[in-house]
């Protein structure tokens, strides 16, 4: 199986499959997370410690802390749901920078 047929499928398992979180919040966090990579300075649409999560996780996910994760947890989030929205994120983040550098290969044969 390729790499992109693979990820296609796993992409869809997560945006459109049965999850803890709800389909249209994980399509949310993918997209906003996505978009990051066209648009860096784009208005983070989720609120307290879930934005913040979203947010570093699509931007730095190595600086993510433990802490972070507590926080989420006493805003009444489960470590299932922290995990879907964190793939969610983390799958958005990949594909705006994979579009973004696919973009930038076509510029760079136009030329």
């Amino acid at each position: 199986m390729k790499f992109t047929e693979s990820y296609r499928k796993l992409r869809s398992r997560l945006l459109e499959g049965p999850g803890v979180t709800a389909r249209e919040l994980r399509q949310r966090v993918c997209a906003y997370a996505e978009s990051l990579a066209e648009k860096p300075e784009a208005d983070n649409p989720f609120e307290g410690p879930l934005a913040k999560w979203v947010e570093k996780v699509a931007r730095y996910a190595y600086k993510t802390l433990p802490g972070e994760v507590e926080a989420m947890k006493q805003n009444g989030q489960s470590e299932d749901e922290i995990f879907e929205l964190t793939i969610a994120a983390a799958i958005g983040a990949a594909s705006g920078r994979y579009e973004r550098a696919l973009l930038s290969i076509k510029k760079g044969y136009a030329e």
